[in-house]
Order: C-alpha cells, then sequence, then structure tokens
C-alpha cells in the first residue's frame, strides 16, 4: 500500500510538470539603426521561443524596404535603406510584436537615416565635356567638404543637374550641391572619369556686388521724364525668422537677387478683372484691362518706362503666366500711380520664399 502511494504521488508530480505553461519571450540584437546618407542594408536578429510578426508597410516608405526570414522562433529582420538625397533626416519605426503568456508583447526598432550634406560654392562654367556630354564647372576657391584630390585638379568637376539657363561658357553662378550617388554615376570613358562630379541642386546668378549697390547703380540708370522704375528682384528659400545662425548658412537659406524678366503695365486693374491660375491667386492666366506698355528688365534687374500721368497695374511674366502678389486693399492688383513730371521708384519681388 505504500508503494502505491508513492506510485501515485510520482504520477501526479509528472501531471503537473508536463502542464506548467512555458514562459514565452523573443529579443532583439538590436532596437536602433542608424544609416548613412549613402543607405545600406542591416541585419536584425531575432532570439524567440513563440511566433512574430513584424509591422511596417513598405509602401508607406518609399526609400526602405524591410523582409523577414521567418516568424516563427528565431529569425531575421533585414532592412534595406536607400540613398537619401534631401536636406533632411529621415525617420521610421519598424514594431515587432511577439506572443507572450497571455498578452502580445510589441518592441519597435527605430530607423534613422543622416541628411545629404548639401554644400555652396561660386563657380564658372567652362562649357560642355566632350567625353561624358556635361558642363565642366570650376570653383573660385576650395570648397570644405569635397574630395582632397579636387584640389590638384582645379577645383573643376562636371556639373551634374545644371539647368539649361546656366549652361553657357563663362558663366558666374553660386552653387548649392551635393556629392554624387553611385545611381547618378556619368556614362564616360576613363578620360572623362578623371574629374570628379557633383550633384547640382540649386543655381543662381552670382553678382560680387550686394543689393544695396546694385539698387544704387540702377538709380543712376534712370533716363526718362515722367513714368515709373525700378528693380526686379526674386526672392526664395526659407525666410523665416532665426535666432542664431552664422553668416554664410543665411547666405544661401534665404536670397534675393535681380532678374530679367518682362515687366507689363496695364490699365489700373480689380483683381475681378483677371483670370487667377487653380495652382496660386497671384498667378494669372488672362488680365482683361487693356496692355498699356511692356519693357524688359535687364541683367541687374533695372526697368523704366515712360508713361502717362495715371493709374496702373504692373505685372511679372513669369513663364506663361503673369505674376502679382500684392493689391491696394480695394481690389486692385499691384496699383503704380504716375503723377506729372515725376518718375516714380517702383521695385518688384517675384517671390518663392517660405515664411
Amino acid at each position: 500500500m505504500k508503494k502505491l502511494r508513492c506510485l501515485i504521488a510520482v504520477l501526479c508530480l509528472l501531471s503537473l510538470s508536463c502542464t506548467k505553461d512555458v514562459e514565452k519571450f523573443f529579443t532583439l540584437s538590436e532596437n536602433r539603426v542608424d544609416f548613412a546618407s549613402e543607405g545600406g542594408e542591416w541585419g536584425i536578429e531575432v532570439t524567440a521561443n513563440t511566433n512574430w510578426e513584424v509591422m511596417f508597410n513598405n509602401d508607406l516608405f518609399d526609400w526602405m524596404e524591410v523582409k523577414v526570414t521567418t516568424e516563427d522562433g528565431n529569425g531575421t529582420i533585414q532592412i534595406y535603406v536607400k540613398p537619401n538625397k534631401d536636406a533632411t533626416q529621415r525617420n521610421a519605426t519598424v514594431t515587432v510584436i511577439g506572443q507572450g503568456k497571455n498578452i502580445r508583447m510589441g518592441k519597435g526598432i527605430s530607423i534613422t537615416q543622416e541628411a545629404a550634406t548639401y554644400l555652396h560654392g561660386v563657380a564658372t562654367v567652362l562649357g560642355r565635356n566632350p567625353d561624358c556630354g556635361t558642363f565642366m564647372i570650376q570653383f573660385d576657391e576650395e570648397v570644405p567638404g569635397l574630395p582632397s584630390y579636387s584640389y590638384a585638379l582645379g577645383n573643376v568637376f562636371h556639373g551634374i543637374n545644371l539647368p539649361e539657363e546656366y549652361k553657357v561658357e563663362g558663366e558666374r553662378i553660386e552653387v548649392t550641391f551635393r556629392l554624387t550617388f553611385p545611381d547618378e554615376a556619368l556614362q564616360c570613358t576613363a578620360m572623362g572619369t578623371a574629374y570628379p562630379s557633383i550633384f547640382i541642386v540649386n543655381v543662381y546668378p552670382y553678382f560680387p556686388v550686394n543689393l544695396e549697390d546694385i539698387l544704387t547703380l540702377n538709380q543712376q540708370k534712370v533716363t526718362i521724364d515722367e513714368g515709373i522704375w525700378g528693380t526686379l528682384l526674386q526672392r526664395e528659400g526659407d525666410c523665416q525668422p532665426v535666432i542664431e545662425i552664422d553668416y554664410f548658412a543665411k547666405r544661401y537659406r534665404c536670397r534675393t537677387f535681380p532678374i530679367q524678366r518682362e515687366i507689363l503695365v496695364y490699365e489700373y486693374t480689380l483683381w475681378k478683372d483677371a483670370v487667377t491660375s487653380s495652382f496660386s491667386p497671384v498667378f494669372f492666366e488672362t488680365v482683361f484691362s487693356k496692355l498699356v506698355a511692356i519693357t524688359t528688365c535687364d541683367r541687374d534687374g533695372f526697368f523704366e518706362l515712360a508713361l502717362e500721368p495715371g493709374k496702373y497695374s504692373l505685372f511679372i511674366r513669369e513663364k506663361e503666366l503673369l505674376y502679382a502678389n500684392w493689391g491696394d486693399g480695394q481690389g486692385g492688383v499691384c496699383p503704380i500711380a504716375v503723377e506729372p513730371d515725376k518718375v516714380s521708384e517702383m521695385n518688384l519681388i517675384l517671390d518663392y520664399a517660405s515664411y
């Protein structure tokens, strides 16, 4: 009888151990991955004794792809990141969900990619490279961040993505650019690749004198006795006020510079007497008022128009549209009054800046 009791006790213990739940777990080799702007791939190891799944929508992040080798037990989460060609950092989160005891356990993987480094410099357009078909540009001085061997080559580079209007030999330009990525490689022979390449993000005409000097110079160009004169400027970039920013960064952050465009003078025009563009109320497709005069600014943005005394509206031709970005509070578009025997100054701004 005593032996029977012992056997029953052993069987009961075995039964309890068999029915006891095993603690479920999963761990990640990393919970944060940082990529350089060039992109790349990285594998994160999952150690688990339970099933798990990855919560990530590849369609929402066209710059990153996530692949999983298995979702049951140990496995790998493979992360692929494309090059970042923008000056802003990229961020995303990959969530891994594992099945625990009576709960679903979630763990996040933070993905960060550095922004592309944008550089700035003043350069001269040299002309087209016959081997690669690109226009070469030469910087006035060494630009920190460029390959050191480029200095020995006279700071000459292939200007990939140089806009058509600046493909003029001898043109002086200010350039915002970055280093090129592998998918932007030129189709050249060995001779053509002797010089490094840069990818041009933005180009501005170079003016060796400051804006105040240009306005003073334009004032000396006035030849009329009655009408209007002025300087046409373009403003672009991030022009929001900041407290601390160095001069070099500010110079390229928010820019105002003279441009060449046509200036059109109409009889005084109300907003209701014109058809605005669908994408912006400061661009006009049609003006129904009578066109009075038209002129073209010079390279310094200077224009003058001899006009009889009266009230007029001024427009800037921008490609197929007309531009005017302010009114008089009475429904009039960009008004100007010409007084007898007087020349009025009217400076205009084609404004693409953000504030």
